[in-house]
């Protein structure tokens, strides 16, 4: 009984580290991936920035109506 144990154990540990193994190459993929997209969509928003007017700052004012005494529009 120990040697099936024994013999599991290692079984699953080889399985697991090979789980392991392969989604840290995955995982380097998938950086490089996102490291590519990140230096494209920079790129394409600097460009985008040049074809779009300047958004004015947003200036934060207290707004009040006042009704003139001539007419009955504000």
């Amino acid at each position: 009984m120990k040697k099936l144990k024994v013999v599991t154990g290692l079984l699953l540990i080889f399985t697991v580290s090979s789980v392991f193994a392969d989604q840290v190459e995955k995982n380097k993929i998938g950086q490089a991936s996102n490291a590519a997209a990140i230096v494209i969509n920079t790129k394409f928003l600097q460009k985008l920035q040049n074809i779009l007017p300047e958004i004015p700052e947003v200036v934060g004012r207290d707004r009040s109506i006042t009704i003139c005494p001539e007419k009955d529009d504000p």
